[in-house]
Parts: C-alpha cells; structure tokens; sequence
C-alpha cells in the first residue's frame, strides 16, 4: 500500500537549522567589581542530548581538564514528533506544482506534526545561566513564529510557531572544592511543523463524453467536449420507440 517512489524533503533537518538559528545570537556579559563589561561571549549552540552534550564539554575542556572553560553553552534536541489533529488540513486538497498539455503535477496537503525538542543551558555560573534563559524565554510569549522555506524549489514557504512548554532548573548545591559545578537548565519546545507527502502526477482530461437523455422524445444524445475550448465536437443523436428500453 505505501510502496511509490523514493521521496524525501529534509523537513526534520530543516526545522533544526530554523530551530537553531533562533538562539544563534544569544550573548553573556560578565563583568569586573566595578559593574565594567569586560568580556562578551556569544553562546554556542549544538545540536546534541545531555550525555553527549557533556562527554562533548568533557573532551573539549583544555585547562587544568575544567568544563568551565566552554562554558557557556546550548545544546538541543529533537525528543519526538506526534501528530497533531487539530492543524489537520482537508487531506484531498492538492497543491499544484506544475502542468502541461497531458499532464498535471500536485501534491496533496502536508501532515501536521509537533515536533518536541529539549534545549538545555550549561553554565559555570548562575549569572551567566539567567543571562541565558532571560534572553531565551523573553520572546516566547508563550509562541514565537519563525518564517521556513520548507520546501525551497517548489516555492514553498510557511510561518511556524515554536511554543515554550515549561523550563526547568538543574542546580547541585552540594559538591567540593576538587569538582566543578555545572548548572543547567532544560527548556522544552514544541514546533508546530508538516510532513509532506510526494509529488503525483496525474493525466489530464482532454476530453469528455457525456450522454444526456430526453424523457420526452425518446432522445439520448452522446456528446463529446473539449475539455479545453468546452466546444461541441461531436454529437450523436438517437430516437427510440415508446415501447423501448432504455440503454444502460
């Protein structure tokens, strides 16, 4: 029933580059006890869970083997995607793609899908840790809307709304001299997207062949229509007696 074409348009990939590039100029300012800014960190941003994210910190840590001298950083990922009735478009509608003499090209309505995705906050501190999500959580109201060419070369463009869900503070207040403490926060998203389908193809009516019946005088005309220019090309009339069936 599902075999067709090899059909595949990135839509998971493309929400994580729209995704990313909202928090791709996220910054943290620490400043010296005069309250003067003395350095300016733009915050990374990687696309990768907790574990990861922290065997990542782990390895990339270059002095004295401490994870705060990556700090901060923003790591996210896609958790699970669930279809979403709500948004559901009338699945028969048809996008058209392009046609000629014989043929048409559509695509029917896309899948609506939520795409749930974790973004955490790594900090060394918990100033630098609040810069962050003040400067995160600040747009989301609680929807933010990004534009994403979801399809680029059919055109396709579509305003999508990221909703934060709820956020979350990891803070281990216990620990020694001899470890470092890493503070997190987890922010949870839900992006409204679609899931398209393939593109069919499909012949075009060129023409129509119609019989139309008249009960009065026993007439059944067969006309034939350009599809086209709606003109009459052919039409054949035949008359039959009162005691006569009717032809299927």
């Amino acid at each position: 029933m599902l075999s067709q074409d090899h059909f595949y348009w990135e839509m998971t990939k493309k929400y994580v580059v729209a995704f990313s590039h909202i928090f791709s100029d996220i910054h943290v300012v620490r400043t010296d006890s005069g309250g003067l800014d003395v350095k300016d960190i733009t915050v990374p941003v990687t696309y990768a869970g907790k574990r990861k994210m922290y065997q990542v910190l782990q390895r990339n840590s270059t002095i004295n083997g401490k994870v705060s001298t990556v700090l901060p950083r923003i790591s996210f990922l896609i958790t699970g995607l669930t279809p979403d009735p709500q948004r559901k478009c009338n699945p028969t509608n048809q996008i058209s793609i392009s046609s000629d003499a014989t043929t048409e090209e559509f695509m029917y309505n896309p899948v609506p899908y939520n795409f749930n995705i974790d973004l955490v906050v790594w900090a060394k501190n918990m100033d630098d840790l609040l810069q962050v999500i003040e400067q995160s959580a600040t747009f989301f109201n609680p929807h933010y809307t990004l534009t994403v060419n979801e399809i680029e070369e059919l055109n396709i463009q579509r305003n999508i709304t990221v909703t934060l869900n709820s956020t979350d503070l990891e803070i281990d207040g216990e620990y020694d001299e001899e470890s470092e403490r890493t503070l997190m926060a987890t922010m949870n998203f839900t992006l409204k997207g679609f899931l398209y389908k393939p593109i069919t193809e499909s012949a075009i009516i060129a023409l129509i062949n119609a019989k139309l019946v008249d009960e009065d005088d026993n007439a059944i005309s067969n006309i034939e229509l350009d599809w086209d220019y709606l003109t009459d090309i052919t039409t054949e009339t035949r008359t039959y007696g009162k005691e006569a069936e009717w032809p299927d």
